[in-house]
């Protein structure tokens, strides 16, 4: 492979790996049966009330603090669909007994990976592509920030579950990071066009210097 080619591959993966981050979704069930347990599956099936909803700008970082302690506050006020049953994202306290499963995608590095999940309260973390299960936490605390190395294989793109569970009053915490950064952050529309500006004129640049 010729140095534009492994350049514009490169590229090619840098601007996958930040767009990738827009695809996380998630589903919240409210008036779960074992809020003291985050991997109960009577959360899901025994919930009161559910729905879906697409991670906003901040990713995962999710603060009650910051937000208030009604679902649609602590979620960071996204947009629900598929609703059913009791769900009422904006009534006082709503984000009591509640179980979060996120499922999405992040980068990960060729080798060993710094990852932070702070929670409050229980959270479970796994991840697909022969890594398993990095984070098993599944009951109620004050918040606990983990910080643990995730090794891949590989570097590229890693599907993962989170499952996370509140209970017991506020506050209500959960953060997750892969290297520093904050995971499901939306870059903003510049972000692409300054990255992909900065490809092409480097690979102009190395294009010009073949032919010359």
């Amino acid at each position: 492979m010729n140095k534009l080619m492994k350049l514009v591959s490169i590229g090619t993966l840098a601007l996958a790996a930040t767009t990738a981050f827009a695809q996380m979704t998630a589903t919240v069930y409210t008036g779960i049966p074992d809020p003291n347990n985050a991997i109960d599956p009577l959360n899901i099936s025994k919930s009161k009330g559910s729905a879906t909803f697409t991670l906003g700008s901040l990713g995962i970082d999710f603060q009650s603090q910051v937000g208030g302690y009604t679902l649609a506050g602590f979620l960071n006020n996204p947009t629900f669909s598929n609703i059913t049953g009791t769900f009422t994202p904006n009534a006082a306290n709503s984000a009591n007994n509640i179980e979060l499963v996120i499922s999405g995608s992040t980068f990960l590095n060729a080798g060993v990976n710094n990852l932070e999940l702070a929670h409050d309260d229980g959270a479970v973390l796994s991840f697909m592509g022969g890594i398993g299960n990095v984070l098993n936490q599944p009951g109620p605390t004050s918040e606990v920030k983990s910080t643990f190395p995730v090794t891949a294989p590989t570097s590229g793109m890693y599907a993962f579950t989170l499952n996370y569970t509140e209970c017991c009053g506020a506050p209500a915490d959960l953060i997750f990071k892969v290297n520093g950064d904050s995971v499901g952050v939306t870059p903003e529309p510049s972000s692409f066009v300054l990255l992909g500006s900065g490809i092409l004129g480097v690979a102009g640049a190395i294009r010009r210097r073949f032919i010359a």
